[in-house]
């Protein structure tokens, strides 16, 4: 398992690396995620809307993806 925490924590931090000193391209425009074919789905005659996925594709994002693996890796490996 201690092999599993050093590699998260190894892959993590140089991806953090990466993206601290690679630069970083800001849109500056909205970045909320929208999926069209679930904003307004109609079931038996009621309207559905389903923030809650747009809520659930922030969270996934590759940057907390990243964090998470890095800071997993370091939690364990410290723990351990």
């Amino acid at each position: 398992m201690v092999e599993i925490y050093l590699l998260c924590l190894v892959v993590g931090s140089v991806l953090i690396g990466l993206t601290l000193f690679g630069g970083h391209h800001d849109t500056g425009g909205d970045t909320t995620i929208h999926f069209p074919a679930h904003d307004n789905v109609e079931f038996h005659g009621h309207d559905h809307s389903h923030p809650f996925l747009s809520d659930v594709a922030q969270w996934l994002s590759i940057r907390n993806i990243i964090f998470f693996a890095a800071f997993f890796g370091l939690t364990g490996a410290t723990l351990t």
